[in-house]
């Protein structure tokens, strides 16, 4: 048997009403509090409401950080901290799950600190000399292990890294957990949708294609032909990858299952077939693309020669951006998991994300269609 040392200071309050009840005596020692939170978190399931009168009652000033979504960031962090100190804060309350929180740990530390806490805490491991702020937490999920430990994953957008690391020094003073709150953000509701639609999308691709399937092993197999099979068996992988890995990702809809483990590996798995199935689907596409082209200018009763260099320039160009775009979004580096974690900037606006992801999706799309010109030749050919 191994001998080992338990410490946790953090008292946790559960229970219906256990804000009201508590909240209030809890902050009895600080006098101006500064809330952390995701964007919008204050307007949903009352929480915001309740905690601003438990806190104006007490005669508490509070102050509000809410960070751009749920994936607060250390640019968050050192955006909490100078508000902390603007505020002159001497209590960190975070509402929230498990990354909420932990930005509040990494606040209440770094406004006590003259130095780049990443480097010094986050990056290597240290030893905290200053008194962080005291931190309570209100969890606000279904992910709420960070609200009884030490423990913070920080995610450093700009060097694409993203640390945890366990120390005493910043437990929550207490933690608030509300069943209701938690009910309103629908954790199996959006799992189980997301597992319901990879289904979907096997199910439904085979379903308008099973006249193709029923003759995938009869007949002459062309270089064309092969080509179609091979873009369509790495779409099913991709799929299959995206469904499987799912069951232990999504623990909210297969907690009946004896699972245990494998989170890690999941998430892996799901990545990569998440960024390998979106370029497979423009290959995919790009091998039909001819079909597709003539159902279009079918619409036409004469298209010009204009017009089809017109929209074949437009296309060359777009594709050449998704090159561009493949590389500056470092989708390399979720393709082959040199880094384990998506990052996204929440402050970029949607129509960039989706301009870029598109022409991604063109550039594969190009590809496709010149391996499927390639393939056409080779037949004609053998003919």
């Amino acid at each position: 048997m191994r001998n080992f040392i338990f410490q946790n200071e953090t008292s946790v309050y559960f229970g219906r009403g256990c804000v009201r009840e508590y909240l209030g005596s809890l902050c009895a020692p600080y006098q101006r509090v500064m809330l952390v939170c995701a964007r919008g978190e204050l307007s949903r399931s009352g929480i915001g409401e309740e905690v601003s009168a438990i806190l104006r009652g007490e005669g508490k000033h509070a102050a509000v950080f809410s960070g751009g979504s749920s994936a607060l960031t250390y640019r968050q962090v050192h955006a909490g901290a100078d508000a902390a100190r603007t505020s002159e804060a001497d209590m960190i309350l975070a509402l929230g799950i498990d990354a909420v929180i932990d930005c509040g740990k990494g606040i209440s530390l770094a406004a006590r600190c003259a130095h780049d806490v990443w480097e010094d805490y986050w990056a290597h491991p240290g030893v905290i000399s200053v008194d962080p702020l005291p931190l309570g937490v209100i969890a606000a999920g279904a992910e709420i292990g960070s609200a009884c430990s030490g423990r913070a994953v920080i995610t450093n957008e700009e060097k694409h890294v993203r640390c945890a690391r366990d120390y005493p020094r910043l437990n929550p003073r207490f933690a608030l957990m509300y069943p209701s709150y938690p009910c309103s953000v629908p954790q199996v509701l959006s799992s189980g949708f997301g597992v319901f639609a990879h289904i979907m999308e096997i199910y439904l691709h085979h379903v308008f294609n099973r006249c193709w399937s029923r003759a995938l092993f009869s007949g002459k197999h062309t270089a064309y032909r092969i080509l179609q099979s091979v873009c369509a068996a790495l779409v099913l992988i991709a799929m299959l990858g995206l469904m499987i890995s799912a069951v232990p990702i999504s623990r909210e809809v297969f907690a009946l299952l004896p699972i245990s483990g494998g989170l890690a590996l999941g998430r892996s798995v799901h990545m990569l077939s998440a960024y390998w199935g979106f370029l497979f689907m423009g290959l995919h596409l790009g091998v039909h693309w001819q079909t597709v082209t003539k159902l279009i200018f079918r619409r036409f009763s004469h298209p010009s020669r204009r017009r089809k260099i017109l929209l074949w320039t437009l296309g060359t160009l777009f594709a050449l951006w998704g090159v561009y775009a493949l590389f500056s979004r470092d989708l390399p580096d979720y393709l082959f998991l040199k880094t384990p974690f998506v990052f996204f900037d929440d402050e970029e606006p949607l129509i960039f994300f989706f301009r870029d992801y598109l022409a991604i999706m063109a550039a594969m799309l190009w590809i496709g269609s010149l391996l499927a010109m390639g393939a056409r030749r080779i037949d004609r050919a053998g003919r």
